[in-house]
């Protein structure tokens, strides 16, 4: 362009710049105007295809239009997203086919495409919508939403999927390329041989673990669309969104597969009565086709976990050096998952509170034991209040009740001498630490500060507990850490903190607590 300005004079540079832009306004029209006639082709054929779809089914079955719908006219379409647990799930449908009668067809696009043309979607709509022998029918494949209205058909399939942290699926998918998975062991791999972990992919900038492959779930509930395979579109994610809420009757989460299998079980009994039980009791039998005697290895499942597979696979070189542990483990480990905590074993209790703590007698009682110590110093107050703030207490207690939150006050009445605490021994060996801790006159603990301080003594301590019954030690945490802020006793009491919340609380200036 410079070469230009310099030989050609300034009109001419001009035309010349007017001359391309008409060209290029020209080009961009010829494009726009082949756009539209594609768009009026694709619509004529859609036009002609449902055309004959109508008139197939109404030669076919011409009592549909006047009966209604029935429960063996189901079809369910499992667009399945690669490396969500799909095979499991799919695995579920194959075994409950006969005794639910249904019918399992595998979606076997060309080269696993999941993009149809525009023919092929005709088709597969036809197909789907007219093959009345392979009804109630659940279909699986990885293939992209399709939206069967474009094509005429009234009644819609049932959409279902799965879907999985991005990170995760990314990882588990590097990794299937390389090492396959437990129910085809035998097939060779793509990227078999390669070595490569997935960090030293990322590292060197690998294209298997490239970030734009993150995107691959949104595709497959967006469309079919050419512009829902634009890695990052807006639009695309706002119509995967939107087909995601309006479209689908369910979509559940790789983690929490087995609460998306029990939804299922109760929204489409007619597919999925059974499926809840098969999952629970079928669920390592798949990973054990081969005849060998391979030694189980048991961990917590975490959203890592899938990667142990592969890193025991590669591993396995290691044990075969070794003759003594080549012969313990000649394959390699069988991975199984122990479920994690969650919310539902958290509020949930599976185990019911004994009589004792259901007893009608509320409050904390004396043992009667014969050398107990503690009964000398129990509180028997059902109703405990400080201020303006009262607690009741809920259960019968002894010296023996363990797992619970309990208090300890003056008997000489020092009204800043309340401390809370929780313990997972018995209320009698608990009192037992704290009398040895006065006894030691231990100033850097506070129970042991107070009654060891003048005119004090162990004879001195008030104990009653407060709350029982806890199944652990964060349980038994959260519940001193309620009552320690319900009565303040960090602030104007013998507690130093706030327990295990210490560290979100502001620091704040406290005095010893001394009473004579």
């Amino acid at each position: 362009m410079g070469l230009l300005r310099i030989i050609m004079p300034p009109k001419l540079q001009l035309l010349a710049v007017v001359a391309f832009v008409i060209a290029m306004l020209f080009l961009e029209n010829q494009i726009q105007k082949l756009e539209e006639s594609r768009g009026k082709l694709e619509r004529a054929i859609a036009r002609h295809e449902v055309r004959e779809i109508e008139q197939r089914h109404t030669m076919d079955n011409p009592r549909q239009d006047q009966g209604g719908d029935g429960v063996d006219d189901i079809i369910i379409l499992y667009n399945r997203v690669p490396k969500t647990a799909s095979t499991s799930f799919t695995n579920i449908a194959y075994d409950l086919c006969a005794k639910n009668k249904y019918h399992v067809l595998h979606i076997n696009t060309t080269k696993n495409n999941p993009v149809m043309s525009l023919q092929d979607q005709a088709r597969f709509v036809k197909n789907v919508t007219t093959w009345k022998e392979m009804k109630p029918g659940f279909y699986h494949g990885h293939v992209a939403y399709l939206d069967f209205t474009k094509y005429g058909v009234k009644k819609k399939p049932i959409y279902l999927n799965v879907i999985r942290d991005p990170i995760e699926r990314l990882v588990s998918y590097y990794y299937f390329l390389r090492f396959g998975d437990d129910y085809r062991p035998g097939l060779k791999r793509r990227k078999q041989g390669d070595k490569k972990t997935f960090d030293e992919c990322v590292a060197a900038g690998g294209s298997d673990c490239a970030p734009e492959k993150l995107w691959l779930q949104i595709p497959f509930f967006c469309g079919h669309s050419s512009e829902c395979w634009n890695v990052g579109s807006k639009w695309a994610l706002e119509q995967a969104k939107y087909n995601l809420v309006n479209e689908y009757l369910l979509v559940g989460v790789t983690e929490e597969l087995e609460d998306f299998i029990m939804l299922l079980e109760a929204a489409l009994p007619r597919f999925f009565r059974g499926a809840t039980e098969l999952y629970r009791t079928d669920l390592l039998r798949r990973l054990t086709r081969d005849a060998t005697n391979r030694v189980p290895f048991v961990v917590q499942y975490f959203p890592g976990a899938e990667k142990l597979r592969h890193v025991l696979r590669s591993l396995q070189h290691v044990i075969n050096e070794d003759k003594h542990l080549a012969m313990a483990i000649p394959t390699p480990p069988l991975l199984a998952f122990k479920q994690p905590p969650n919310l539902k074993q958290t509020i949930v209790r599976s185990k019911l509170p004994s009589f004792q703590e259901n007893s009608v007698h509320d409050a904390t009682q004396p043992c009667h034991g014969n050398l107990c110590k503690t009964c000398q110093i129990i509180d028997t107050d059902t109703t405990i209040t400080r201020d303006d703030t009262t607690h009741q207490v809920h259960g019968s207690y002894s010296c023996d009740s363990a797992n619970v939150v309990y208090l300890i006050r003056c008997r000489k009445g020092c009204p800043r001498a309340w401390y809370i605490g929780e313990t997972m021994q018995t209320l009698r060996q608990r009192m037992n630490g704290h009398r040895a801790t006065i006894a030691k006159q231990e100033g850097s603990l506070p129970v042991g500060e107070h009654f060891s301080s003048h005119g004090h003594s162990s004879t001195d301590l008030r104990v009653s507990v407060l709350q029982g019954g806890l199944r652990d030690t964060r349980q038994r945490k959260i519940v001193e850490q309620k009552l320690i802020a319900k009565f303040r006793t960090h602030e104007d009491g013998l507690n130093r903190d706030l327990g295990f919340m210490s560290r979100y609380t502001l620091p704040h200036q406290r005095t010893n607590v001394i009473c004579f």
